[in-house]
């Protein structure tokens, strides 16, 4: 998380928004392996998951402009 946040966060690759959903989900997924009566909500997954759609959006968005800009 430190070297994400680092170097994607730090330097705008990355929305400051996107470091933070990464690190909540981070929490939740240590809270999820080491509290032994930690149980998720149902709207605590969806948000997850929205978070995970986005990242996975950014992300791309990111692959394709380095592979495009390595083409120039």
């Amino acid at each position: 998380m430190a070297n994400f946040n680092k170097d994607y966060v730090k330097t705008s690759i990355f929305p400051r928004e996107m470091g933070r959903k990464i690190g909540q989900a981070e929490e939740i997924c240590h809270a999820s392996d080491y509290d032994d009566f930690y149980i998720a909500s149902k709207e605590e997954s969806e948000r997850q998951i929205l978070a995970a759609d986005e990242f996975i959006i950014l992300a791309e968005k990111y692959c394709v402009e380095q592979l495009d800009r390595q083409e120039e």
